[in-house]
């Protein structure tokens, strides 16, 4: 009995060994260890993409304008201000340049539904203002392509507009004259030929009697078109600061260099103000990019620009005459 009783022991199966609670542990923590140091490579990646596809949209968007100067014998206006436009009817605006280059960006159907003689938010015109362009949209910005809903004030535009993520270069701005995106600068006659930028508000208004804006031409560049922007990116968390492609009025489709190094490169609405950006901070151009924006120059070429940049150089740099650029390196 005893052999028989052995003989079945033997018969038993051996155990098999497995991973013990602190081997799984130590897989596990390895693991993690991995994840942490792989995840913000494979985020920087992403972003890297997304920043170059933004440079892409600003390179297309400022040939568009360029071809646009071709065909037309000048930059197409930042804005067209209405006759009847006044400090009570300051969104009265009509056309912008966007909209004037939708047929160079392969969108004549939305060009020819809009009326340029009418102003930009009346319902005939909502179907072309409130239509996303891809082109228009920066990746990295996550209110572009959706409908600007209510904020305080200029309710009336609620849902009628698309947020884009660009901005054109009005000009340097610096109170108490009047920003360049803006009918109101057409009483700042002393200032007009060194800070007025490449695409800035023009028209005539019955309010400022003999004053005539007309659009810049390529020869009015006295600074050269290598060294001043055209186009840039003005993204803000700010609903009714965000850019808005269709959006005649001031600063929805043109943006303005300033002084206030907080007017520049930072997103954040509320963080813009509180480092004292001011009206830079609804007006002027950042990105959701991480230390700069990508600017395009009205040569055609793109160029990611730090927000540390030297004062100077960016405030001469988003003006046509502001003195000469010449410490751009490319």
């Amino acid at each position: 009995n005893r052999s028989s009783r052995g003989k079945r022991n033997n018969n038993f199966p051996r155990p098999l060994h497995g991973f013990t609670l602190v081997e799984l542990l130590v897989v596990i923590t390895v693991i993690g260890i991995l994840m942490a140091m792989l995840l913000p490579a494979l985020q920087t990646a992403r972003e890297s993409a997304r920043r170059a596809t933004c440079g892409n949209n600003l390179k297309q968007l400022a040939l568009a304008v360029l071809s646009f100067e071709t065909a037309h014998s000048s930059l197409p206006p930042g804005s067209v201000a209405d006759p009847q436009w006044s400090a009570t009817n300051d969104t009265w605006y009509r056309t912008n340049w966007a909209i004037e280059i939708l047929p160079f960006i392969e969108r004549e159907e939305l060009y020819d539904k809009y009326d340029q003689e009418k102003l930009f938010f009346i319902d005939e015109n909502e179907q072309v203002i409130n239509t996303p362009l891809p082109v228009q949209n920066c990746p990295s910005d996550p209110q572009a392509g959706e409908l600007y809903q209510k904020a305080s004030g200029f309710s009336a535009l609620s849902g009628k507009l698309v947020y884009g993520s660009y901005r054109g270069v009005s000009g340097y701005y610096k109170a108490p004259g009047g920003a360049w995106s803006s009918a109101g600068s057409f009483a700042d006659t002393t200032n007009f030929a060194a800070r007025r930028g490449p695409l800035y508000c023009t028209g005539e208004v019955n309010e400022y009697p003999g004053v005539v804006r007309r659009p810049v031409q390529m020869h009015e560049i006295r600074d050269g078109d290598i060294h001043t922007f055209l186009l840039g990116e003005g993204q803000s968390t700010g609903r009714f600061e965000q850019a808005k492609w269709g959006g005649s009025l001031d600063q929805w489709s043109l943006g303005s260099v300033m002084d206030p190094a907080a007017a520049r490169g930072i997103v954040d609405r509320d963080r813009c103000l509180a480092l004292g950006g001011g009206g830079g901070c609804g007006r002027g151009f950042a990105s959701h990019h991480i230390g700069g924006m990508t600017m395009a120059f009205c040569d055609g070429h793109v160029l990611f620009v730090l927000a540390e940049i030297a004062t100077d150089l960016w405030t001469r740099s988003g003006t046509i005459a502001g003195g000469g650029t010449s410490e751009w390196r490319f």
